[in-house]
């Protein structure tokens, strides 16, 4: 995330954990991998930026729900509900958790945190149907065009924050 509002708060938080760190071998070679809870800031905040950008792939989906499962006993679910809050993607975040747990199958027993329930995923769903492969295919940006808006589903803004 680069938001000059949040700015001090991602650095801070980054700086929490820099300690923090999770480790894999690949070959008996130690690899240093971000703090789970920081996994998930990444993977979740840069779905988020295909969103507002060209378009998701469901893989993008599969990335945080592969997370989810394989990090879950390794999450702190308050750090990482207030994390998210603070960094102002909060009700983005039950967007995502209830497309992992209702399109990707996800067990709901692996989202940290509860989400509402009546939220309606519909209009993201059809813009990963639409734009999919990551926009690549969306006639919308045949040609290197651009849209203005940041989605063209009515309101996207508004369900977003």
């Amino acid at each position: 995330m680069r938001s000059p509002l949040k700015y001090s708060y991602l650095r801070k938080v980054s700086r929490k954990y820099s300690n923090r760190y999770d480790q894999l071998l690949i070959q008996n070679i130690p690899i240093r991998l971000l703090a789970p809870e920081m996994q998930l800031l990444q993977v979740n905040s840069h779905i988020l930026k295909h969103l507002l950008g060209f378009g998701i792939g469901l893989r993008q989906f599969c990335d945080s729900a592969r997370l989810y499962y394989t990090l879950s006993n390794k999450i702190d679910p308050i750090a990482l509900k207030k994390i998210y809050k603070k960094a102002g993607i909060l009700r983005w975040i039950h967007l995502l958790h209830k497309i992992l747990v209702d399109y990707i199958g996800l067990p709901k027993s692996y989202v940290p945190f509860p989400y509402p329930e009546d939220l309606d995923i519909s209009w993201m769903i059809n813009e990963v149907w639409y734009a999919g492969s990551f926009g690549y295919n969306d006639e919308r940006f045949k040609g290197g065009k651009t849209i203005s808006t940041i989605s063209v589903q009515p309101k996207a803004s508004k369900r977003l924050f």
